[in-house]
């Protein structure tokens, strides 16, 4: 009776370790991923900027653009876990988990089922929100963004361009506000196939008034502009981040400027022209130091410079100087 008795203890201890054992090892499994959602569609901003879906301040995915798209996979809630349905005891099989993703039993979780999530490009939030179904498989949805630049006028002539697609171009204090207010007296703009400049004139009673002749109201997209300040001032600028754009060029002086947001290298060569040795020399004018700083274009040696003109910089405007009529198509 004593040596059976013993048995049973020993048995009924193993069965109490073993089960110890197995709810040891459930409680740290980890959960597979959820299905995949994914977003996609058409956008105004540059290559290679990040997507991501934003829930409650939570970045989910990883994604980015391209020629005017985007897309952005992300993953759903987990099944398996009790972060997807309080009840999974009484449901669907359930592996509990930590929602600390730096924990080792942490389970790869998305947005909840319902929920309302944006599309974030780059650090920008876009105009798209919508509402997450996690077994949806995604959705094609357009989006766009808004972005601010504030550029700094020194007293005197600045050589600037807009690094952002305006939603107006009208010449107006709502699309060039400046701090202090009021601090601009002339804007100018060169017209190469006249081959003079046309302005704009700031009254401090009218406002922006054009003269009967060679002036202008509006400015374009991609163009280059003498702004004249009364003093140290900066400038802010709101609209779309800017998308491939071309820019036709006529022989001779052309007053442009690099239309994104970001700067490039002149090395290798960032011109796509529809003909490739049109352009030969390059100047941008240094406010701060009174005078030009040029670059010379090599068909053999590319872009050079002695005196650190190696970019084309968001904000600037540039002196573009060509042999004969040719297009420039812009690409971020």
């Amino acid at each position: 009776m004593k040596k059976g008795t013993f048995r049973v203890s020993r048995w009924a201890a193993s069965l109490a370790i073993s089960s110890l054992l197995i709810i040891f090892i459930v409680s740290g499994l980890e959960a597979p991923p959820g299905l995949p959602v994914e977003y996609w569609g058409s956008t105004d901003a540059g290559d290679g900027l990040p997507v991501s879906v934003v829930e409650n301040g939570k970045a989910y995915g990883n994604g980015s653009t391209k020629d005017g798209f985007f897309s952005v996979i992300i993953t759903s809630d987990n099944p398996l876990t009790f972060l997807d349905d309080p009840n999974c005891d009484n449901n669907n099989p359930c592996i509990p988990c930590s929602t600390d993703p730096s924990a080792g039993d942490y389970c790869l979780e998305g947005p909840q089922n319902g929920s309302t999530v944006d599309i974030k490009v780059g650090d920008k939030k876009t105009n798209a929100s919508v509402s997450f179904v996690e077994d949806s498989g995604g959705e094609e949805i357009p989006v766009s963004l808004t972005f601010k630049a504030v550029l700094s006028l020194l007293k005197g002539f600045n050589l600037i361009s807009f690094p952002v697609n305006l939603t107006d171009y009208l010449v107006d204090d709502g699309n060039i506000a400046t701090n202090p207010a009021g601090c601009l007296k002339q804007v100018y703009r060169y017209n190469a196939s006249k081959g003079r400049y046309e302005v704009a004139i700031r009254d401090e009673i009218d406002g922006w008034i054009t003269p009967p002749q060679d002036g202008f109201f509006r400015f374009e997209a991609g163009g280059g502009y003498w702004f004249n300040a009364n003093d140290n001032c900066s400038l802010t600028l709101s609209g779309k981040e800017a998308a491939r754009f071309s820019l036709q060029m006529a022989s001779g002086f052309n007053l442009l400027g690099w239309l994104f947001h970001e700067s490039i290298s002149l090395t290798p060569n960032p011109f796509s022209l529809d003909d490739p040795n049109c352009l030969i020399n390059l100047y941008f004018y240094d406010a701060s130091a009174g005078r030009y700083r040029s670059a010379v274009f090599d068909e053999e040696f590319g872009w050079g410079s002695a005196e650190g003109l190696d970019s084309l910089e968001p904000g600037r405007g540039y002196w573009l100087r060509v042999l004969n009529n040719c297009r420039w198509d812009q690409k971020s």
